[in-house]
């Protein structure tokens, strides 16, 4: 070969790599036909280096030098163009793939934050209250002291009007057509209060028409001792639909409502001053007091229960207002609850000693998840959503809440048992209808989730029959009208329930992650080739480009 056309040669290959080095296209400027040319300046070279080159040779560039799997495939060029076409398909159906579970996780972690699963530990029913205990008696209203059905419609005065339409609020009944004319819509809030706290003189009030909490518990036990005044120390007067009850553990009135002067009972009063020793959220205090509302223990079994003989008074029953059951209504809530319906209810039939053992459901939240939305996660926590009448918050306060003022809205006016603000007018027995169609309305609008730490109890009950012909006469409680209850839990620890973030951030870096890294052999320095390729690669290439295009100069080629 000439020497002189191999040193031409060669230096063709060295002008080539050096206009490769610096991305200049094309190399064509070097002519086939070895006569001499002029590489001209730069920008004649950048005429003929279209923007698709540009993208096409940094795409090319990126694919062979990533890490990520599968992506040289589709530039190399010992792989025909079919080899190729199929890698194409496969990366783009496993980024596909890749694309749709990351976009399921993502979803998850934004729509669905919170999980409930099983707390890592057990705990000791120490740590919660002992359950309320609410005791209402089918037994409404003494016979021996008003009897509605028999007084005469003929002769009524105003208070006795007054009365009659209470009890037939009080009894849940219909009043029947001949009393058509005494029945009233509304009831002045303030006249019904009087009722409610015997100020009426003609008959007796409805606390004196009912029956006490002295006459009704007995005899109390906490822990197998004998209390000597448990309606002043362990009960409360609240009302529900059953009509007046006693709850015993329940929160003091003061720190569990707002407001209450407007229907309160006078035994509520001195209970205004006291303070509790514990939260929902926070639980007790370290300071709390073993005396304290609301009390609790840290056993199971008979030992550490709550027993009471509950008397029912058979001989001065009205039948028709206690529905023909004789009978006491037991409900088991949680001492920051207001008692009512929903709640896990016993019967209590007379003549029977009931052994109910509970089971505490507990759930709490993890503080992580204070900064979400309450829609998110799911719950309110005590500081989020406040009631217009109670202080604690429970999703069954809230319920009840909003049944009251969806009633008042409806009907214009609220039941006796439910609560009021002043001069809120009382339903009368012409509004029992209205009232309970619009109790079983739903009450979604209301938007009650539930507590971010609340419990509720599991409940099993056995009861057994007493054998009246044991009866000693000097008992002071006839077998026949008497019901034994004792109440305890069913073992001294428990495992609770923990609402908690579906991954917390490191979890969900972690699963995007291991998707990323199965599907495309992902990690973080893939993650820099790419804002490499996109940024700063670009930015680098302009200024060499600039500053070559100073540098150039004419180059002649001889043969």
């Amino acid at each position: 070969m000439n020497p002189r056309k191999t040193e031409n040669v060669q230096l063709e290959n060295l002008l080539s790599e050096y206009f490769r080095s610096r991305s200049f296209f094309p190399y064509g400027a070097i002519r086939d036909d070895k006569s001499s040319i002029i590489c001209n300046q730069d920008n004649t070279v950048h005429q003929k280096y279209s923007n698709n080159d540009d993208f096409t040779f940094e795409f090319k560039t990126f694919c062979s030098m990533t890490s990520l799997h599968g992506f040289i495939h589709i530039v190399e060029n010992k792989f025909n163009r079919y080899e190729k076409w199929f890698w194409a398909i496969c990366l783009l159906a496993i980024y596909g793939l890749c694309g749709v579970a990351i976009y399921m996780l993502i979803f998850m972690f934004w729509e669905m934050p919170a999980i409930i699963s099983l707390d890592n530990s057990v705990s000791s029913v120490w740590t919660l209250p002992f359950p309320a205990v609410t005791v209402c008696s089918a037994n409404r209203a003494r016979l021996s002291v008003y009897n509605y059905t028999l007084a005469d419609v003929n002769n009524i005065d105003p208070n006795d009007k007054l009365i009659r339409n209470t009890m037939y609020d009080v009894c849940e009944k219909y009043p029947p057509k001949k009393n058509s004319k005494f029945t009233a819509e509304f009831l002045d809030g303030p006249s019904v209060s009087k009722v409610l706290k015997g100020s009426i003189a003609i008959p007796k009030g409805l606390c004196n028409l009912s029956f006490t909490c002295e006459e009704i518990v007995k005899s109390f036990y906490w822990l197998r001792t004998l209390e000597t005044d448990p309606c002043n120390l362990w009960f409360q007067e609240t009302y529900t639909s059953y009509g007046l009850c006693h709850s015993f553990n329940m929160m003091p009135m003061g720190d569990l409502l707002n407001g209450m002067d407007e229907w309160s009972l006078e035994n509520n009063h001195h209970w205004k001053n006291y303070e509790s020793s514990w939260h929902p959220d926070t639980g007790y205090s370290e300071n709390a007091l073993v005396s304290h509302l609301p009390i609790r223990t840290f056993g199971d079994k008979d030992y550490h229960s709550a027993t009471m003989q509950l008397d029912f008074h058979t001989n001065d029953s009205n039948q028709e207002c206690a529905k023909g059951l004789d009978v006491f209504y037991i409900l088991i809530h949680s001492p920051g609850e207001w008692p009512d319906k929903s709640h896990p209810t016993l019967l209590g039939t007379v003549g029977t000693l009931m052994t109910t053992s509970v089971k505490p459901v507990v759930v709490t939240t993890s503080n992580y998840l204070r900064n979400w939305d309450p829609e998110l996660r799911s719950c309110y926590f005590q500081n989020e959503k406040k009631l217009k009448f109670f202080k604690v918050y429970t999703q069954k306060n809230c319920l009840l809440e909003c049944r009251t003022d969806l009633i008042l809205t409806h009907c214009g006016c609220v039941p006796f048992h439910h609560f009021r603000i002043k001069n809120t007018p009382v339903c009368g027995p012409a509004k029992i209808s209205c009232w309970e169609t619009i109790s079983h309305i739903s009450l979604s609008p209301c938007n009650c989730l539930p507590g971010c730490n609340e419990f509720s109890f599991k409940i099993s009950s056995m009861n057994a029959q007493f054998n009246t012909l044991t009866q000693e006469s000097d008992e002071s409680v006839s077998i026949s009208s008497m019901v034994l209850l004792s109440v305890y839990y069913q073992h001294k620890n428990y495992i609770g329930l923990n609402r908690i973030m579906t991954f917390t951030f490191s979890q969900f870096m972690g699963n995007v992650g291991g998707i990323m890294g199965l599907c495309l052999g992902f990690s973080f320095l893939s993650l820099a080739e790419i804002v490499y390729f996109l940024t700063l690669r670009p930015f680098v290439n302009l200024c060499n480009t600039k500053r070559k295009r100073k540098q150039i100069n004419p180059i002649y080629i001889l043969e």
